[in-house]
């Protein structure tokens, strides 16, 4: 306590001025102050006629901010008791026991034909699957298939009844940026009622979204939809060709998926369908190529193709797009590279990656292609940020350079046909990673006017145009159903190189690879299930849609046996919430989840990203007898939302073995009892007093917690039960010096519990959703898009006084107005102005 002493004596009009202590307090910490001190001094003839005394606080900064309990404290829960209580299940706070749990699973003893690449959904997704009419004798289907012997139908709608709603999906195929017309075909056999309806929608994003597909051959109007559709009897084939280039909704489309909808009221016998192509035609046919169409090409070339392009009408977010099919020696010595120019050639910014292409090889669907790339291939490469807004973006100038060394002149181990490397297709893709991706052919190379050729200093030059090669002349991607594979409703297959691939069935008994059964019953799914997987393998097992609730302890779990070459070769998960649109890694921050970190192949989809590959047992690896792992992690960040989970498998171009076996593989969600308690340890009061309890809490719908405040002998301390946080602790530090905190949990909905992360006695402050107790407000995350302030009210503790305070978040960005007690009457009109404001990585602090 600061002291400013003034004494006024009664002789004159003299003062006195305090020479004593300047400060005062107590030498007990906590204790109240009992002193007696002299500091005034006058003349013997002198009075006191008044005297003024002036007390300020004097702040010293706490030994520490009190009390903590929290995962990242290391003062965790588990230090006090715990009744029916647990922490290390949901993000290892304060929960609820489990009582049981509901587990989502497969175990793939249940399969039967499915697609390949197509897909089905909605909510009777099950109804579409390959029927074989060879094998069917039933007068309510179609008495035989347009090719081969398989149909894609619903088989099962007759005997399924009303009210059904589902739909068949292609894959989502690319478009060429040099296609000039593109049309949809199939054969359609169709026997539904007046009021059930049959329409085709497309997406261009990958499935983020779908729209309505307007054909000519719609029959009827349908009241339902608002839109035309098929309808009615019409049970024989008929075949279907829309062209799609006269919409200008598919001018710049990257990729085309389809889904062919049903929707039925009544009993039908439903829709086959057989033979859908996707057509794409080019009749400008042309490409340039750098090399020697009859032997080797030349050495110590430089040679220069320069296409001028206006980038100006871009936006941020865009790459270049070319086709590229190369024999050529590639390594530091023979490359193409890619450069942009913004002041007509005098500087150049790479676009490709040092050396080039092909370098030391480039990784495309999980194969590696090195001095031959045996077909076109598609490369992007980002465009700097900027360029569209630079002042010379309209006269941009694209390079694409051969140069080659003195030694080596050809691709492979020699010489065969034509040697060098050849371009065509040359496009701007825009908004990239963004929901509205677009592409926009610069050149298909139909003609040789568009480029100049530049030789610097007399090097070799081999480009030359050529009118027989072309990257995308005609294309037909197609589906007749004639090839299924064996498996669970739901899950699908999606193979993007290799002869290896994952089915289902039993395992080899005799122990010659892999496990010698599964650990339940009879079947399960694996990589090449009786003999060693292949080189060059990437293929992805995809599960239906698993839900994540929103609340209750859930994990991703799965039974499996894996032994690969290690690091090289492995398994991966990605978690989709949006459909399959995007993928993520995922389990990478659980501990003991996966073997190890995949660092040894760069070219490897999973380089960087953890992986199963048995290498946690290396001495048992391979061995027919090793027991099946259970392995589980987290998904927390995926509560509430519907996701499906992709097992991916990748081996590189040498060492092969065993493979990658599942047996079983799901979500699930513990519940919890109804009630239970937590005490804390003793705590012992500081010198700063006992201040505010404090605490992050998620309370769902149907529960709820009460906190008692408790002396150390475990009696309640009046007027301190059954409060909510925050609780100011009004217990003078005289009375006590221990005191314990007791936290009670219930809930009337065994699916769900309070979740309480971090409890701090002391000076901390906390603001989470949970505090808001609006009906729409998530209890995961705040809710704010800028219509008006999220408030928060907090009073402070007089038993422990602070003069600072010191803002944390989670999350992007945060802005704080303080408003201290005499400033409430600000009216809500004016602005108060921010004290703090962060609008990067709010996770760090400042002070108000």
């Amino acid at each position: 306590m600061a002291l400013l002493m003034v004494l006024m004596p009664i002789a004159s009009a003299g003062t006195s001025h305090w020479s004593g202590p300047s400060a005062v307090g107590s030498s007990n910490p906590g204790e109240g102050i009992d002193q007696i001190m002299e500091g005034w001094n006058w003349a013997s003839n002198q009075s006191v006629e008044g005297a003024t005394l002036l007390l300020n606080p004097l702040y010293q900064v706490a030994e520490n901010n009190g009390t903590h309990w929290s995962a990242s404290s290391g003062q965790i829960f588990e230090n006090g008791t715990l009744q029916s209580t647990q922490s290390h299940s949901i993000a290892n706070a304060l929960t609820l026991g489990n009582s049981n749990s509901n587990v989502q699973f497969t175990n793939f003893t249940n399969a039967s034909d499915t697609f390949i690449e197509f897909t089905s959904g909605g909510s009777d997704s099950g109804l579409w699957t390959p029927v074989n009419l060879s094998a069917v004798a039933d007068d309510n289907l179609p008495s035989s298939a347009i090719s081969g012997h398989f149909v894609a139908g619903t088989v099962g709608l007759m005997s399924h009844g009303s009210g059904t709603h589902s739909y068949l999906q292609t894959p989502f195929w690319d478009i060429s940026p040099s296609a000039q017309s593109i049309s949809l075909e199939f054969h359609s056999w169709l026997d539904i009622g007046e009021l059930d309806a049959a329409w085709i929608e497309y997406s261009t994003n990958k499935g983020l979204s779908w729209h309505w597909l307007n054909l000519s051959s719609y029959s009827t109007s349908h009241h339902s939809y608002m839109f035309e559709v098929w309808s009615g009897n019409a049970s024989n084939w008929t075949f279907h060709q829309q062209n799609l280039t006269n919409s200008t909704l598919f001018d710049h489309a990257e990729t085309l998926g389809f889904r062919f909808q049903l929707s039925t009221q009544t009993s039908a016998r439903g829709w086959f369908l057989d033979d859908i192509s996707l057509k794409q035609n080019s009749d400008a046919i042309g490409s340039w190529f750098h090399g020697n169409l009859n032997g080797q090409y030349a050495r110590n070339a430089d040679g220069q193709l320069l296409l001028q392009h206006d980038l100006s009408g871009y936006d941020e977010n865009m790459q270049i797009q070319f086709m590229v099919d190369w024999d050529i020696h590639g390594q530091f010595s023979d490359n193409l590279r890619v450069q942009l120019s913004l002041d007509a050639g005098q500087t150049y910014t790479p676009l490709t990656t040092h050396p080039g292409i092909p370098g030391l090889g480039q990784a495309i669907s999980g194969k590696l292609y090195r001095e031959e790339s045996f077909g076109w291939k598609k490369f992007r490469f980002d465009i700097p940020q900027g360029t569209s807004n630079h002042v010379n973006a309209s006269s941009a100038q694209f390079m694409f350079q051969v140069i080659t060394d003195g030694s080596l002149h050809f691709g492979g181990s020699s010489a065969d046909g034509w040697e060098g490397i050849r371009i065509d297709d040359i496009a701007i893709i825009t908004d990239v990673g963004g929901a509205s991706v677009q592409q926009y052919l610069v050149d298909d190379f139909s003609s040789n006017a568009s480029v100049q050729l530049n030789q610097p200093n007399g090097s070799n030059g081999e480009w030359q145009h050529i009118t027989y090669f072309d990257a995308y002349s005609s294309t037909t991607e197609s589906e007749d159903f004639e090839m299924v594979q064996m498996l669970p409703h739901g899950w699908s297959i999606i193979r993007e190189s290799g002869n290896s691939n994952w089915e289902v069935g039993a395992v080899s008994s005799l122990g010659s690879v892999g496990p010698i059964s599964w650990q339940n019953g009879t079947q399960g799914v694996g990589i090449d299930l009786h003999q060693q997987y292949q080189a060059h393998t990437y293929t992805h097992l995809i599960s239906p849609l698993f839900h994540v609730k929103e609340f209750g302890f859930n994990t991703l779990f799965m039974h499996h046996w894996i032994c690969t070459e290690a690091a090289w070769d492995g398994g991966s998960i990605f978690v989709s919430s949006d459909d399959g649109y995007s993928w993520h890694h995922f389990g990478s921050h659980e501990s003991g989840f996966y073997d190890q970190t995949s660092l040894v192949n760069a070219f490897s989809p999973f380089y960087g990203l953890e992986i199963f590959d048995g290498s946690s047992d290396p001495t048992n690896c391979s061995s027919p007898s090793k027991p099946f792992s259970y392995s589980h992690a987290h998904l927390d960040q995926y509560a509430g939302k519907d996701i499906k989970i992709r097992y991916s498998f990748f081996s590189d171009t040498f060492a092969v073995d065993d493979g990658w076996y599942i047996d079983a593989t799901g979500v699930e969600t513990q519940s919890f009892v109804s009630d239970g308690s937590w005490t804390s340890e003793l705590i012992e009061r500081d010198e700063s007093g006992w201040g505010v309890l404090d605490g992050v809490v998620k309370t769902p719908p149907e529960t709820g917690y009460g906190v008692d405040v408790l002396y150390a002998n475990g009696t309640v301390i009046p007027n301190h039960q059954n409060l909510t946080f925050p609780i100011v602790i009004e217990v003078p530090k005289h009375e006590t010096n221990n005191i314990q905190i007791q936290v009670h949990l219930w809930s009337n909905n065994i699916a769900l519990t309070p979740q309480i992360e971090r409890i701090h006695l002391g000076a901390n402050l906390y603001m989470t959703p949970s505090d808001l107790n609006t009906e729409n407000q998530s209890i995961h995350r705040f809710e704010n898009h800028g219509t008006e302030n999220i408030e928060f009210h907090r009073n402070m503790n007089h038993w422990r006084v602070f003069n600072q305070l010191k803002p944390y978040c989670i999350g992007e960005g945060i802005q704080i107005s303080a408003l201290r007690e005499e400033m409430q009457s600000v009216p809500s009109f004016q602005p108060v102005e921010a004290t703090y404001i962060d609008l990067g990585n709010c996770t760090l602090s400042n002070s108000v």
